[in-house]
């Protein structure tokens, strides 16, 4: 999985391209956390390039999403694809993680 970093209107903006498996998810875990406790605690994911999560990616959201809120910030994703959907929504991480269609909507919602 490759990772792109962009700021824009007070947020981290993280580009996800890929699986995020259980071979991807450690690099990706250390990179936002290490994003997180740098002070960077508003994050949004762009997920319109990632096609597929396993429950070790899911972990690794709702880990970020905690660690977020425990430091009084907030992550959000957006552009998340049908199949990633579906699997978001059996493990119910809207519940943590809000999702948005589209980085404007994301970006409103702030």
């Amino acid at each position: 999985m490759d990772m792109f970093e962009v700021r824009k209107e007070g947020l981290l903006i993280l580009e996800l391209k890929g699986r995020l498996d259980a071979l991807t998810s450690p690099g990706v875990r250390d990179k936002i956390l290490t994003f997180l406790e740098a002070g960077e605690t508003n994050v949004l994911l762009d997920c319109s390039g990632m096609d597929y999560v396993s429950s070790a990616g899911l972990r690794v959201l709702f880990e970020a999403a905690y660690k977020a809120r425990d430091l009084k910030g907030w992550i959000g994703s957006y552009g998340v694809c049908e199949n990633v959907k579906k699997i978001f929504n059996l493990a119910d991480l809207s519940s943590e993680l809000p999702t948005f269609r589209t980085q404007e909507e994301a970006l409103k919602s702030r």
